[in-house]
C-alpha cells in the first residue's frame, strides 16, 4: 500500500556565518511511500506498523529574501504506526501518524552556510475502500 500526503515546513535556523536567524520556508512533495504490517488483517479494528523511504523534493525556497537555497533534494527513512476501522462492508476510516526524514545543505551567497535537518511528524486521516 502506497501512502503520503505533501506538506511544508518553516524553521528558524540558529545563528549561521552570516549572523542572520530569518525563518526559512519551503515547500516538499511528493509524500513517503511505505510497505506495512497489519496485526488484525479483516477484522473491524486492524493497527498497523510500516516502514518505508521518502524522497522529498524540496521547491519554493525562501532564505533570507532569495540569498540562500537548499542544496539538493532529501532520500530519508520513513516510518509508521496507525489503524484501520471497518465502517461498513468494504469502507473504512484510517488514522495514522508517520515520521519523515528531510536533510540538506544551505548555501549562502554561493557558500555552504549549514545543514537543515526537518524530521516532521505527520498525522493522517483518510476514508478507504477495498476492491
Amino acid at each position: 500500500m502506497l501512502t503520503g500526503g505533501n506538506f511544508a515546513f518553516k524553521w528558524a535556523p540558529s545563528q549561521n556565518n552570516t549572523g542572520s536567524c530569518r525563518p526559512c520556508r519551503a515547500a516538499t512533495g511528493p509524500p513517503p511511500s511505505s510497505e506495512q504490517y497489519h496485526f488484525l488483517p479483516g477484522a473491524q479494528i486492524d493497527p498497523y506498523v510500516g516502514a518505508g523511504i521518502n524522497y522529498t523534493l524540496i521547491s519554493k525556497v525562501d532564505i533570507l529574501n532569495g540569498a540562500g537555497r537548499l542544496e539538493h533534494d532529501s532520500i530519508g527513512a520513513a516510518l509508521q504506526a496507525g489503524v484501520d476501522f471497518r465502517i461498513a462492508g468494504k469502507w473504512s476510516l484510517n488514522l495514522d501518524v508517520k515520521k519523515v526524514h528531510i536533510r540538506s545543505d544551505v548555501d549562502i551567497n554561493g557558500a555552504h552556510a549549514s545543514r537543515v535537518k526537518v524530521d516532521p511528524l505527520l498525522l493522517g486521516v483518510g476514508v478507504g475502500y477495498r476492491f
